[in-house]
């Protein structure tokens, strides 16, 4: 903490937050985001090219970082990325996902959140038609609850100090 209270003492800047979207391929279709659907274009980092990318940040000394993307849950490394991570940043790591994917891409990804202590953010941005139309996807509310279920048992099995923060879309829907 010495490290960035200096620096704001002393004028110089300040990284205490990063924000690294890993991809831009995601499983849903909001509409005012731009991601690619899986299949249709789009690119997630490797682990390898997100390690060597924060090589070239070490100096700024940034004390903590969020990962988002697209969805990071899909991206093949992300295990990786999040083990290393939790490594690296003395003030933490923040995930964001929209936790509506299959059980066999969250629980992994879940996993390595829980383990490394990691803040994992969603939204939850209504029910049914609202929430599909929201989302661009079909079934989001009843995936993304059963995937909140999930995390939360595995959280409490694992004795993870994680928390899950939950957002939400403002609209007139």
């Amino acid at each position: 903490g010495f490290t960035y209270a200096g620096k704001y003492i002393f004028k110089k800047p300040v990284v205490f937050n990063l924000n690294f979207n890993v991809t831009n391929i995601c499983n849903q279709q909001c509409p005012m985001c731009n991601a690619a659907l899986p299949g249709r274009g789009g690119e997630s980092v490797t682990f390898e090219s997100y390690v060597a990318l924060l090589d070239k940040l070490k100096p700024h000394k940034i004390a903590s970082l969020t990962i988002s993307g697209g969805e990071p849950s899909l991206v093949k490394d992300i295990v990786k990325i999040l083990d290393y991570s939790a490594r690296e940043f003395k003030f933490g790591v923040n995930v964001n996902s929209n936790l509506y994917a299959s059980e066999k891409i969250i629980r992994p990804f879940a996993e390595a959140a829980l383990r490394n202590n990691i803040r994992i953010g969603t939204s939850f941005d209504g029910f049914g038609k609202v929430a599909d139309k929201l989302r661009g996807a079909k079934d989001v509310s009843e995936r993304v609850l059963k995937n909140i279920e999930l995390v939360t048992a595995m959280k409490k099995e694992m004795k993870s100090e994680s928390t899950l923060n939950m957002n939400t879309v403002i609209s007139d829907q």
